[in-house]
């Protein structure tokens, strides 16, 4: 049976993120989405331990389809979800749902995945180690 990790972001356009058409610039949507990602990548496996563990998480896919243009001072909520199956598939996936904060009315939906990697041995990871997918698992409520 499918389970989820789900973390919710409450996101505020800054000055620095808006075009020339005062609308927030369609790459920042992407930004947006890697906090919700590494939100659950870091409870999953902490920076230092990744590094530790010559461990990566590069992103595979990144996708994003805009609903109506985010202007300066929009608060928004970015809902970042990461299904889960019970096991490593070579990806992970993420999906995540940006709303006005107010009205609810979703601005931006999209999805991102990553692969793991060992940067010592060179290779894509094929298995999770067993205390990584106990993380998963209460995160999830799985138990593992």
């Amino acid at each position: 049976m499918a389970r989820e990790i789900r973390r919710t972001l409450r996101i505020e356009p800054r000055f620095d993120e808006i075009d020339m058409l005062g609308v927030v610039h369609n790459s920042v949507y992407l930004k947006w989405f890697e906090h919700g990602r590494l939100a659950i990548m870091d409870e999953i496996i902490p920076i230092e331990e990744a590094m530790r563990l010559q461990v990566t998480s590069p992103v595979v896919r990144n996708l994003c389809e805009y609903k109506r243009p985010v202007r300066l001072r929009d608060k928004l909520v970015l809902v970042t979800r990461m299904p889960w199956e019970g096991r490593y598939t070579g990806r992970i996936l993420f999906h995540h749902q940006l709303s006005d904060e107010k009205t609810r009315e979703l601005v931006a939906e999209g999805e991102s995945a990553v692969t793991l990697y060992d940067r010592e041995g060179k290779k894509l990871v094929r298995e999770i180690p067993q205390d990584i997918l106990d993380r998963i698992g209460a995160l999830t409520g799985s138990g593992q």
